[in-house]
């Protein structure tokens, strides 16, 4: 059934949402990604020079709250 047509569309509802959800899990199991818009990274550029504390302190209290 590889090179057929998928016949989605007789699926009840349930089928179809299950059958997106299994094709969503496929998709990041194999690092795919079909995303049509790219997204910009550069408005977070410079962000962790902006902290109020290091990334390291807060890392050591957060994981001190753990204990």
């Amino acid at each position: 059934m590889m090179n057929e047509d998928l016949k989605i569309d007789i699926l009840p509802e349930e089928g179809k949402k299950e059958l997106m959800d299994f094709y969503e899990f496929l998709l990041k199991k194999y690092g795919i990604s079909v995303s049509k818009r790219k997204k910009n990274l550069s408005e977070f550029a410079g962000t962790l020079e902006k902290l109020p504390i290091k990334p390291e302190e807060y890392q050591k209290i957060t994981r001190g709250e753990w204990d």
